[in-house]
Parts: C-alpha cells; sequence; structure tokens
C-alpha cells in the first residue's frame, strides 16, 4: 500500500483539482481549465466530462461546452449560465458529494500510514 502512495495521490490530487473547477463552474457558471495530456486519466477526464458527467446533470441546451484538443493539454470551457436553477442545484449537491468522497480516501490513506 505505502508504495503505491504516490500514484494514489497523484490521481486523488487531479481529481481534487478537476472538482475544484466544478466548483468554480457552479459558483459562477462559467469556467476555463486545462487538463494537462501527461496526467494520468487525462483522456479520461476528457470522455467522462463531455459525455457523461456534464450532460446527465445538465442538457444540452443548458450547457455550452467547447473542449479543444490542444498540443499538449485538453482545454475546457463551461458555460452553464442558461441552466434553470434546479439543475444548477443538483449540479452543486453532486460536487459537494465529490469533495467529500475525496476528502474520505485522503483521510483512509492517513490513516493506513500512520
Amino acid at each position: 500500500m505505502v508504495s503505491k502512495l504516490p500514484e494514489i495521490l497523484e490521481v486523488v490530487s487531479q481529481e481534487i483539482s478537476v472538482a475544484e473547477h466544478m466548483l468554480w463552474l457552479y459558483c459562477n457558471k462559467h469556467s476555463t481549465f486545462e487538463i494537462h495530456k501527461n496526467s494520468k486519466y487525462a483522456l479520461d477526464y476528457f470522455n467522462y466530462l463531455q459525455e457523461n458527467f456534464l450532460y446527465s446533470i445538465y442538457c444540452e441546451n443548458c450547457l455550452n461546452m467547447n473542449i479543444s484538443d490542444l498540443k499538449n493539454c485538453y482545454y475546457y470551457e463551461l458555460n452553464v449560465e442558461n441552466a434553470p436553477n434546479h439543475r444548477h442545484e443538483l449540479f452543486g449537491e453532486y460536487i459537494y458529494n465529490e469533495i467529500n468522497v475525496y476528502f474520505e480516501v485522503l483521510n483512509n490513506l492517513k490513516n493506513a500510514v500512520d
């Protein structure tokens, strides 16, 4: 377990970074960010955001999404200003739950190495 800790922390760090950008989107209804291609699971995030996560909470008419496949990174521009309030509240609940899961994972890792 201890030998895998750096790899696990790298993934958790990336997950928290994406959640942070999603929280920014929730607060401002507009967000731009990059995920570097050398990051573990970068392509998975690309597909997850584009095809599953945001479209399952916001409908296609409520989500203005531009994802560019650049040389070294994926560049995301997201806008949910047209979304009805109940969709936005659902998104907020999801982000809150996701962040709590990451803190729980970090706490479990901390307890495992203590």
